[in-house]
């Protein structure tokens, strides 16, 4: 069983981490979802294989949204 000051500081711990994370703008979530895919794609290229549909369907899913919102700002 734990001891209550000990998930305390956990939860406090966790709670710092995300109140920082909640403050850092998008270009920094960027340069980290970079460096995450080159460390990925350096140390296991089969991984970054694997994942590839992920980033696929992302893109798909912003060129979906991309001509509707140039359309609606133009027209509106």
């Amino acid at each position: 069983m734990e001891n209550p000051t000990e998930r305390s500081a956990a939860r406090r711990a966790f709670g710092t981490g995300w109140k920082y994370a909640k403050k850092t703008n998008l270009t920094m979530w960027i340069f980290v979802g970079m460096i995450v895919g080159i460390i990925i794609g350096a140390v296991n290229p089969a991984a970054g294989v694997a994942i590839k549909p992920l980033g696929t369907a992302f893109i798909r899913m912003i060129q979906a949204v991309e001509t509707p919102l140039i359309f609606s700002t133009l027209v509106v």
